[in-house]
Order: C-alpha cells, then sequence, then structure tokens
C-alpha cells in the first residue's frame, strides 16, 4: 500500500502538470481508496485537483466522505478537511460566479459522513456554516438570488444542533430565503416563506414586514425589486 500510494502521488502530480485531467483523477481516486493514504494527504490532493478542474466533481466528494467515514478517523482531522475541502471549492469562484461551485458545495454538505461530523460536533458556530453563509451572501450581492438562496437553505443543516432553541438565526435565513425568492421572481414562494417567519417570530420585526408589504406589492404587480 505505501509504494502503491507514492505511485499514485507521482502519478496525480504528472498528470496534473501535462493538463492531462481524466488520468489525473483516475490517480486521485486511486489515492483516497488507499487505506493507508493520510488525510492529510488526500485533502492536498484533491484540493489540488479541484483547482485544476473545478465543478461539481460528484464521484471526487464521494471518494472523500467515504475516506473520513471511517470510524478511526481522528475527528479534528476530518473538521479541518472538511473545512479545507469546502474553502477550496469556493476558492474555485473567487473570480467567476459559478452554478458549479454551489452544487458541489451542497454536494459536499449533504454526504451523510459529511453532515454528520460537523452537526455532531461544532453546531451553529462550525466552520462550514459560516463559510457556506458568506458565499451565500456573496451570492446574494451579485444577484445570483438562485444561487443564494440554495445555500441559504443549506446552511438551516447546521442551526441550534447544540439544541439552544433560539429561532433568531432560524428567522435571519428565511427572511434572506424570501429575498431572494423575490430578486428570482418567486414572489409565492417568498410569501410562504415569510408566513413561516410569522408563526416564529414575536413580536414581528420592521424588516419581516417590509419584506412581507413588498412580497404582497410584487403580488399585485406594484413592485419588482427588494432592496
Amino acid at each position: 500500500p505505501n509504494l502503491d500510494f507514492t505511485l499514485s502521488y507521482l502519478s496525480f502530480q504528472a498528470h496534473l502538470q501535462s493538463a492531462s485531467l481524466d488520468q489525473a483523477f483516475i490517480a486521485v481516486e486511486k489515492i483516497l481508496q488507499n487505506p493507508i493514504a493520510p488525510l492529510k494527504s488526500c485533502t492536498r490532493v484533491l484540493l489540488e485537483y479541484f483547482h485544476a478542474a473545478p465543478g461539481p466533481q460528484r464521484k471526487a466528494i464521494e471518494l472523500f466522505a467515504s475516506k473520513i467515514g471511517d470510524p478511526s478517523a481522528d475527528d479534528v482531522e476530518v473538521l479541518h478537511s472538511i473545512d479545507s475541502v469546502l474553502e477550496g471549492i469556493i476558492e474555485t469562484a473567487k473570480h467567476e460566479i459559478l452554478d458549479d461551485t454551489t452544487e458541489a458545495i451542497l454536494l459536499l454538505i449533504s454526504e451523510e459522513q459529511v453532515k454528520t461530523r460537523l452537526l455532531a460536533s461544532q453546531g451553529t458556530e462550525s466552520r462550514a456554516h459560516i463559510l457556506i453563509f458568506n458565499h451565500a451572501s456573496a451570492m446574494f450581492r451579485a444577484k445570483c438570488f438562485h444561487l443564494a438562496c440554495k445555500l441559504y437553505q443549506c446552511s438551516e443543516d447546521f442551526l441550534d444542533a447544540n439544541g439552544s432553541g433560539s429561532n433568531a438565526p432560524r428567522v435571519q435565513l428565511l427572511r434572506l430565503q424570501a429575498r431572494c425568492q423575490v430578486g428570482s421572481g418567486l414572489f409565492e414562494d417568498a410569501l410562504a416563506t415569510i408566513i413561516t417567519v410569522e408563526l416564529l417570530e414575536s413580536p414581528l420585526s420592521p424588516s419581516t414586514l417590509l419584506i412581507k408589504f413588498t412580497i404582497l406589492l410584487c403580488l399585485d404587480g406594484k413592485e419588482t425589486e427588494l432592496d
């Protein structure tokens, strides 16, 4: 296994240098499936591959999730790897808005091994939650409302994992989702979202009231944008 890992790594670097991405992925696959391959090395290889071939990379993400699903894996090291991979995916969209980046984030976080590790360890304050929320906000500022909405919805998975019982973080995310839905022209969906906020929030905040008022105007055809 040691020799296999070394040869696979050398093969990966060679194919990466020659831009043979299909062959590079075959090497990535061998590395991630090697039982003795250190998680830190696997993470570094995956990040290099993502940088060279940005996109959803479903198979690579599935392989990574399987690697961290090993019960013997160190929790701290696993969490660091998840955060690093998530940051690496987001990095690919730093200079360009990519649907593929959002899809890759959602694929990573939806993997059961990844979600379980994150929810069991850090809850609301997880680094992953912060990264996803910040990227969603970047998508919102870029008026990529459909992408922002998906990411805000994803952020809900990390809320109240430690049982604090507060509705405030969820209310904030739901308001943001409603704003995204207005931006996307999904006024009926936005109204349903803001009605959920009303059930959770008491008394209703000025922000909630303003968003609902704007949604009602949009439904009447008198408003098309939420500032």
